[in-house]
């Protein structure tokens, strides 16, 4: 729905979506910190360090940075901000995007890693999967 000049744009109107994104995020964070426990991995959350990954999952000498994308669908299209892009590309070993997709009602992890004979971050369980990048700066404008 397209709002017009005669609704009523509050706030409430724009928190709900910020809500609804929260949520997703949340399960998608909460789902990916399940699935690596489940592997071994003891998971340490980094979320509000802003360091350029969500979660650090250790097991034994392998040290994992984590970078959780949460999707309310199931088409793969997300936002990486320029911190995470740079810090993705200096940590190319250790570092995994997890993008789950269906985060709220069905979720499923798609896990992307470099791989360095193709130069691409390509889907863990299929190589054929990779990742494009459309470089654009972005600001957010929110209401306050």
């Amino acid at each position: 729905k397209l709002f017009s000049k005669k609704d009523s744009v509050t706030r409430n109107t724009v928190k709900i979506d910020v809500e609804a994104k929260n949520r997703v995020e949340k399960a998608a964070v909460d789902f990916v910190t399940k699935q690596y426990k489940s592997l071994g991995y003891s998971i340490k959350s980094r979320e509000k360090d802003n360091i350029g990954w969500d979660l650090d999952a250790t097991k034994g000498k392998i040290h994992l940075k984590l970078e959780v994308k949460g999707l309310a669908g199931s088409q793969i299209s997300v936002h990486i901000s320029a911190n995470e892009y740079e810090k993705m590309n200096a940590n190319k070993d250790d570092y995994r995007l997890c993008v789950v997709i269906n985060a709220i009602l069905s979720p499923k992890m798609i896990v992307f890693i470099y791989d360095k004979s193709s130069g691409a971050w390509v889907s863990d369980c299929n190589p054929t999967i990779k990742l494009s990048f459309d470089i654009h700066p972005s600001y957010v404008a929110r209401v306050e």
